[in-house]
């Protein structure tokens, strides 16, 4: 399973609606379970207002996934490819010991 770490910053429209919110992060978890991945939400302060990791079982479900989220126009996100230690240690290891 492949981890994505996904930004989240609501929208006019997502912040008109926010009592909405666990309802949709419910609805968010499901569709994520049904095409065998997962969705955690973690509420922030700062500059983003939330965090997603996200499971996908490949880099197409999780971009189909960003724009079906984003396409509701609560929220607009960055998303990117995280790496566990072991995925990063087996990237070291591609790289030539001269380089």
């Amino acid at each position: 399973m492949t981890t994505y770490i996904q930004l989240v910053k609501w929208t006019a429209q997502g912040i008109e609606t926010l009592r909405d919110v666990p309802t949709r992060e419910r609805v968010a978890s499901q569709r994520a379970s049904s095409l065998a991945g997962s969705h955690t939400t973690w509420f922030t302060l700062g500059e983003w207002d939330a965090v997603n990791i996200i499971e996908a079982p490949d880099d197409e479900t999780a971009a189909a996934r960003a724009l079906e989220i984003a396409g509701h126009g609560n929220i607009r996100t960055a998303t990117m490819r995280a790496f566990s230690l072991d995925e990063f240690k087996a990237i070291l290891a591609r790289i030539p010991p001269d380089a």
